[in-house]
Order: C-alpha cells, then sequence, then structure tokens
C-alpha cells in the first residue's frame, strides 16, 4: 500500500455504488499506524515516539525547479515531506517507555554518563 493511501481513513458499513451515485457508508477506520524509531547512537540520546499516523504527504520534484529526468523519466530529484501524529495521549508513565532516561518496563532506569551525578 502506498504512503497516501495509507494514511487516509477506510470507510465499511451500508450501501456504496460509485456509478449510482450512491455512497453512505456508516463508519470510518482509523488510518494504518505507522511505528518510527531512531536508528543508531542517537537512539540512545532523543526521546522515541509513540505510535503514530501519518497526517501529511508531500512531494517535490527537482526541487520546484526546471523539471530535469534521467533518460528513462524518472526526476533527477526527489523530496518528500512526511507529517506523523501520535495516537497515544502522552503521559509520565509512557513517556519513561520512550525517554532514553527513563525507567524501563523492567523496573531498570537508565541513566546518561555525560550528565553530573549519573542523573
Amino acid at each position: 500500500m502506498d504512503i497516501q493511501t495509507a494514511m487516509l481513513p477506510d470507510t465499511f458499513g451500508g450501501t456504496s455504488s460509485i456509478s449510482q451515485a450512491e455512497f453512505s457508508e456508516n463508519y470510518f477506520n482509523v488510518p494504518n499506524g505507522v511505528e518510527i524509531s531512531w536508528e543508531g547512537d542517537i537512539a540512545k540520546k532523543l526521546d522515541g515516539f509513540l505510535p503514530s499516523f501519518i497526517t501529511g504527504c508531500n512531494v517535490k520534484y527537482n526541487n520546484g525547479g526546471k523539471m530535469e529526468t534521467f533518460e528513462d523519466g524518472q526526476p533527477l530529484i526527489i523530496d518528500m515531506d512526511l507529517s506523523f501524529q501520535e495516537g497515544v495521549l502522552l503521559t509520565q508513565g509512557n513517556y519513561q517507555s520512550i525517554s532514553p532516561l527513563g525507567i524501563k518496563s523492567d523496573g531498570t532506569k537508565i541513566t546518561n554518563p555525560n550528565l553530573k551525578g549519573g542523573d
């Protein structure tokens, strides 16, 4: 499934007949959720993310300038900006689970050795 489709809600229930201009689906499913994470050493220094939804997807080809392509027609430059919204309320408890310095579910506390006193 492509990103732009995955960020949209789905509908269900009722009847659906596009050819007859009748479209009365009664319910929405939430869009597909995504899990975002940092990779590498930076993950030890920055807060993580709660389960999220994609709220925006903007694509620019050739940075808005003159259109240039490879021989096969593919653009030389493609910029894609994605926007996300966390779908879970941030609380003290779940912040601890995504913080690199938080108390984890097994009760262990991760400390930052770069701070005085190890806090």
